[in-house]
């Protein structure tokens, strides 16, 4: 019945995308149109029922960049493609993540919840006060031996959260000791310890906010054990939480993780961008290295908000989106693609026609960018007489003139 279902959801936006195929549209008005018609019909399964298997998943993404790229091979990375605009993407959705932050909201809706499914839920899976502070490792451990398929994917979806979610080791007093991922008890648990209430770093410190001596925290919770072990925990902890200035909590804590899952109290977008954050860090763009190597060093970030703020014609920031990620036609570009048979520029007939040569290094359109620099000088648009390269051409000056 769950197969049926995501099986009609995809019929239909099969469908949606007959209609809108025949359409001039720019990326940015296609992924417009992939965001508020077509996967917003699968919100509310993706949320309530247990997550679709990975061929569904695959075959939904084909559908959907086949409708991006018009059928053709994917001109960026799908995982450039599902950047945001200011990182260089083109805002794209990715399904898994989308997918994903829509299961965490059930972590949000449990913590808020007096319905009888939370109690049930207490009683198949555990304690959910301490469940929800577990850390990712130990999140897929349990999700590995719970039976019911919808919570082993809420639980499997808060675990690649908490992995995702980075945390300021100046917030970490309300992160938990055991199965922690700021201690070494990443894996298990002093239960002697936990259920006499040493549960997160904040219990480990005194009225002051220091950290406790051992004699102290044993009389304190009435708790047993050797001073040797005290001290290993205490030198797991980063140096600079043990040394900085540090204030007890005398109310509710609460995870930052979960924290932050229960300070936005709708919809899964923030969720979203955290997994979206976690699942692209450290990744560069295969064209910037490029330019980079080519033009030198470039601003990547103005360059991206450049393309907005030049101009509001979708058909230019889609252009202009060509030329940056050295995707738009050229001579060699279509004798790849064996298309063309030449490489040569079609207006000097002389060099290779690149995206540089084209846009700038091609001796006729040097000479109409130098007409255009003169127009500018003359209008006091710029007064950088010597200061007009190809970096400019291409990425934009950021002069604007009105």
């Amino acid at each position: 019945m769950i197969k049926l279902n995501f099986d009609r959801k995809l019929d239909e936006i099969t469908n949606i995308i007959k209609t809108w195929r025949s359409r001039h549209l720019t990326v940015y008005g296609k992924v417009l149109i992939i965001k508020s018609l077509l996967v917003s019909k699968l919100l509310h399964l993706f949320t309530a029922l247990p997550n679709p298997n990975e061929s569904f998943v695959k075959q939904l993404n084909t559908e959907l960049y086949r409708f991006l790229w018009n059928g053709k091979i994917d001109r960026i990375s799908r995982k450039s493609a599902t950047l945001p605009c200011s990182l260089g993407g083109i805002g794209m959705l990715d399904i898994d993540s989308m997918i994903a932050s829509l299961k965490t909201t059930w972590v949000r809706r449990y913590i808020l919840s007096q319905n009888t499914w939370s109690a049930l839920f207490d009683l198949k899976i555990g304690d959910g006060s301490f469940l929800w502070d577990r850390n990712a490792a130990s999140l897929r451990v349990l999700a590995s031996r719970v039976k019911n398929r919808f919570w082993k994917d809420v639980i499997n979806s808060l675990a690649l959260f908490r992995q995702c979610y980075k945390i300021d080791v100046n917030d970490i007093s309300s992160c938990n000791i055991w199965f922690s991922d700021v201690t070494k008890y990443t894996g298990n648990v002093e239960k002697a310890w936990y259920r006499k209430g040493l549960r997160c770093l904040n219990d480990l410190l005194d009225a002051n906010g220091s950290i406790m001596e051992f004699d102290n925290l044993k009389h304190l919770y009435d708790i047993r054990g050797m001073q040797f072990s005290y001290d290993m925990l205490i030198r797991s902890i980063p140096r600079h939480w043990r040394t900085m200035n540090k204030q007890k909590c005398f109310g509710p804590i609460i995870h930052p993780a979960i924290g932050f899952i229960l300070s936005h109290l709708k919809g899964a977008k923030y969720m979203y961008n955290i997994l979206l954050r976690g699942i692209h860090e450290g990744h560069v763009n295969k064209w910037e290295r490029k330019w980079d190597a080519q033009v030198g060093i470039n601003d990547w970030p103005k360059t991206y908000r450049d393309i907005f703020k030049a101009t509001k014609s979708a058909q230019y920031r889609a252009l202009h989106y060509k030329i940056v990620t050295r995707t738009a036609a050229t001579n060699v570009l279509l004798n790849q693609m064996r298309i063309n048979s030449t490489t040569l520029c079609t207006r000097c007939n002389i060099s290779h026609e690149t995206i540089y040569h084209k846009f700038w290094a091609c001796p006729l359109v040097q000479k109409f960018w130098r007409d255009i620099h003169q127009w500018l000088l003359e209008s006091g648009a710029t007064g950088e007489a010597n200061d007009f390269n190809g970096k400019h051409v291409i990425f934009g000056h950021g002069v604007r003139i009105s």
